[in-house]
C-alpha cells in the first residue's frame, strides 16, 4: 500500500503593515507654497505647481504623488479653496 500523507495547513500569517503616514505637509499647503513662490497673474498650471512642490519636498513625496496633486487640485476648485481659470490655478 502507498503512504499517504497528510499535510495540516497552517493559516497564513500575514505581514505586518508599514503604517502610512507622509512626512509631507498637507497636499492644499505645498500647493498653497508654489502658487505663493510662482506669482503668476493669471494663475499657474498643474505642471509648473507640480515641479515647484518636487523642487522642494522630492524626498518625502510616493511616486505618485502627480496623480493625487492631480486630485487635490480638482477638490479643492469644489470646495472653493482655489480658483480654476481654464487650464490654471489660482
Amino acid at each position: 500500500m502507498a503512504e499517504e500523507k497528510i499535510v495540516k495547513k497552517t493559516p497564513s500569517e500575514k505581514k505586518p503593515q508599514k503604517p502610512k503616514t507622509a512626512t509631507h505637509p498637507p497636499y492644499f499647503q505645498m500647493i498653497k507654497e508654489a502658487l505663493m513662490a510662482l506669482k503668476e497673474k493669471n494663475g499657474s498650471s498643474p505642471y509648473a505647481i507640480a515641479k515647484k512642490i518636487e523642487e522642494k519636498h522630492k524626498p518625502s513625496l510616493p511616486e505618485n504623488f502627480r496623480k493625487t496633486l492631480s486630485l487635490q487640485l480638482k477638490n479643492s476648485v469644489a470646495k472653493g479653496k482655489l480658483v480654476k481659470i481654464r487650464a490654471s490655478y489660482k
